[in-house]
């Protein structure tokens, strides 16, 4: 008898067992808690690479800024080598009468070759920062006392040379629009005048060589 009773326990144990498989693979889902894992690991996933991306923005922009330094440092030394200052001091000398007190007469259809020399170096300028490898109030802060007294003598120059060539020193002419604007912004007292104009060559004239 014992026999035979283990033997008809052991299908109704398997049927027991079967039964709560059954249950178990037949209990509904929580998609409600999945979407919200789902959610949580896209959030994540999505910060992460969110912050990849600002770094690489923040180094790029680094990067960029240092470029624009960099320019403006190479295009100072430039304009403060003793070869431009030479050329600087021979455009105020010619700009001069002799006994330096009063500015000469321009011809601006036969204008001092330093003038161009001085004017190709500042189109140059103007293109760098208008392609944004030089930031504008860079620009103003290193060179606008000096492009707001030399763009206001040249300009009959680049008038005359511009009757050939409409775009001819066109960067130069944006750079100096940019800085008198800034000049005006950060409330700058620089105006160009005849007067003031010959006190600015009257110092190019007396810098060291």
């Amino acid at each position: 008898m014992g026999k035979n009773q283990s033997a008809e326990e052991k299908p109704q144990s398997q049927e027991k067992e079967q039964e709560k498989q059954e249950v178990w693979l037949h209990k509904p889902v929580k998609w409600e808690a999945l979407t919200a894992i789902g959610t949580v690991i896209l959030a994540i996933a999505t910060s992460l690479g969110a912050l990849g991306v600002y770094f690489a923005y923040q180094q790029l922009r680094d990067t960029r800024e240092s470029t624009k330094v960099q320019h403006l440092v190479d295009e100072v030394r430039m304009f403060d080598s003793d070869r431009f200052t030479t050329v600087r001091r021979h455009l105020a000398a010619k700009r001069l009468n002799p006994q330096h007190n009063a500015l000469t007469l321009l011809n601006s259809h036969d204008p001092p070759p330093e003038m161009i020399y001085v004017l190709d170096f500042f189109e140059h300028l103007g293109l760098l920062e208008d392609r944004g490898y030089l930031d504008k109030r860079d620009v103003w802060d290193e060179f606008g006392y000096y492009l707001i007294y030399f763009q206001s003598d040249s300009k009959y120059v680049i008038l005359d040379l511009q009757k050939s060539d409409p775009n001819l020193y066109s960067h130069f002419q944006n750079m100096t629009r940019d800085v008198m604007k800034t000049e005006r912004t950060e409330g700058g007292s620089e105006v160009a005048t005849p007067r003031s104009i010959l006190e600015f060559y009257q110092e190019e004239l007396a810098r060291p060589f």
